[in-house]
């Protein structure tokens, strides 16, 4: 997966509430920086996200980007220091789609605290 791609996926699960806080901003704009990302790059992965009726996130095919993709999720969803419902339920579906035993999913939780 490549670094837009990523950064367009934590931008999917911060705007799953379709709000942004400011702790979110904060962090979007730290990760853009460190993953590279253009304001243009950034302008546009904003105008795709939000500009879509329907939610998507890409799933990389390959394992440890699958895992590496879980934990910048945890991260992202942790921003704020609130799990809204939508949020959960999106991680959820993805680490399903994933096929992430819980016990492994347990590990990449516990590797982030």
């Amino acid at each position: 997966m490549n670094d837009y791609d990523m950064f367009k996926n934590l931008l999917v699960m911060a705007a799953a509430d379709q709000s942004f806080s400011e702790e979110e901003i904060v962090y979007l704009t730290q990760r853009a920086n460190r993953l590279g990302i253009s304001e243009e790059q950034f302008q546009k992965a904003l105008d795709q996200v939000l500009g879509r009726g329907m939610v998507e996130l890409t799933i990389p095919q390959d394992d440890a980007e699958r895992r590496r993709l879980l934990k910048e999720l945890l991260q992202i969803i942790g921003a704020d220091g609130h799990l809204v419902e939508i949020e959960r339920q999106l991680f959820a579906n993805v680490a399903a789609h994933m096929m992430i035993e819980e016990s492994e999913l347990n590990l990449i939780i516990d590797s982030l605290k």
